[in-house]
């Protein structure tokens, strides 16, 4: 008589009851106000997360070496300044008052310029503390405080009666990228104020011959008013005119 199979069953061992010790209730308060303040060392604002992380390059990928890429936008040219006696370059010992200085590089008692381009700007400091308030890169909108148009800007108008007026708080000015010869390169030059007389002259050069095709030496002339000494630019067009095709030659190769 044949015998039944032997069936192999799992036997399953019984659960393992663990048997914990109650923690006093003064250890539970210690231990939960320990972990709330390891959380609130480590805690977020969502919003600040969520900002940083889209702003984060996603690696090596996010750069370039290619020079092409910059605009306008993102460039700005060094300063072309008539020094001052309180000019910190003059205070320092780099240059002397009347000198034309670009940061960086060695100043010069006069330099040769060919412009090319212009713009009619603002701008609008504090009057104590010299803080940029507003601003317009074209005189006609103003960004800033009190900003908007500049023709209707009160800042922007002389105030006072007569006798008695005073300039606008807001100063205009002419705005020329040059090519500066002594300087090998691109610079921003400004005429304001006292020196507006100077940019028109300029602007009547340029609208007769083209930007670019205009070459001209700026030195400085001593003035001397109830605030003292100070200097302002000489303007005086190129007549040798070897010199003024090398050097219109050398501010096309800069554009």
């Amino acid at each position: 008589m044949a015998r039944k199979p032997i069936e192999n069953k799992v036997v399953e061992k019984p659960a393992k009851i663990e048997v914990t010790t109650p923690v006093p209730a003064e250890e539970q308060k210690e231990e939960f106000v320990q972990g709330a303040l390891f959380d609130d060392m480590l805690d977020v604002d969502d919003s600040v997360e969520n900002e940083l992380a889209a702003v984060e390059p996603t690696g090596i990928a996010a750069f370039s070496n290619d020079a092409s890429i910059f605009s306008t936008a993102d460039m700005a040219p060094p300063m072309l300044r008539l020094s001052q006696a309180l000019t910190p370059e003059v205070v320092d010992g780099e240059a002397k008052a009347g000198q034309w200085i670009v940061t960086g590089k060695e100043a010069v008692d006069e330099v040769h310029v060919v412009p090319l381009a212009f713009a009619r700007r603002r701008m609008l400091r504090d009057a104590d503390s010299g803080e940029l308030l507003c601003s317009s890169d074209d005189a006609k909108w103003g960004i800033g405080d009190p900003g908007g148009s500049c023709e209707d800007c009160p800042m922007a108008k002389w105030q006072g009666d007569k006798g008695a007026r005073k300039p606008p708080q807001c100063i205009f000015y002419y705005s020329y990228i040059v090519y500066a010869a002594e300087f090998d390169g691109n610079a921003l030059l400004d005429f304001k104020k006292t020196s507006l007389g100077i940019g028109k002259m300029l602007n009547a050069a340029i609208a007769r011959d083209g930007f670019g095709k205009v070459a001209i030496k700026l030195t400085a002339k001593l003035n001397k008013g109830r605030r003292g000494s100070y200097y302002t630019p000489a303007l005086a067009p190129v007549k040798d005119q070897e010199l003024k095709q090398d050097l219109i030659e050398q501010a096309s190769m800069s554009v």
